[in-house]
């Protein structure tokens, strides 16, 4: 009986190991879906959002603001409001800075939904399980953000 050295044994049990994976069949697929995903996963881009923004620490007075933009606003307006593709336009952008589309623009557009006049995205739907007083904390949320990417 011949002696090997442990790292010798380790040696030949990783040989024996990538034998095993490379001649099984499943696994021979499987780690050619590894490798695929492994070249192509990285080209794609895991974000919908229209453009990049400034994401501050959320003040504790907008925290409410910003879970319920979440709730009604996030589907269409992505992540804090940076617009999503293919579905609606970025809340923080210039074209909604407080001197184009004041908080009363936006009160309206929430009551009573919007007809597309800047955007290809279609008309906004009136959101209706939203109370005035809602409307406010989420308006606020919006212009902090805005605020924080120097939009006035």
């Amino acid at each position: 009986m011949r002696f090997y050295s442990l790292r010798s044994f380790f040696k030949l049990r990783f040989y024996y190991n990538l034998h095993y994976l490379w001649y099984n069949k499943s696994m021979r697929h499987l780690i050619y879906l590894i490798f695929f995903f492994s070249l192509v996963l990285p080209h794609f881009s895991y974000s919908d959002s229209i453009v990049n923004i400034i994401v501050p620490k959320i003040s504790k007075e907008f925290l409410v603001g910003e879970s319920l933009f979440k709730k009604n606003c996030l589907a269409c307006h992505g992540v804090h409001g940076s617009g999503k593709k293919n579905f609606g336009p970025p809340l923080i952008h210039k074209l909604y800075e407080s001197s184009h589309h004041g908080d009363s623009s936006f009160v309206s557009a929430i009551r009573n939904g919007v007809i597309s006049h800047h955007w290809s995205f279609g008309d906004m739907a009136p959101v209706e399980s939203i109370s005035d007083d809602e409307i406010l904390k989420v308006i606020g949320y919006i212009r902090f953000i805005q605020r924080a990417n120097d939009i006035y």
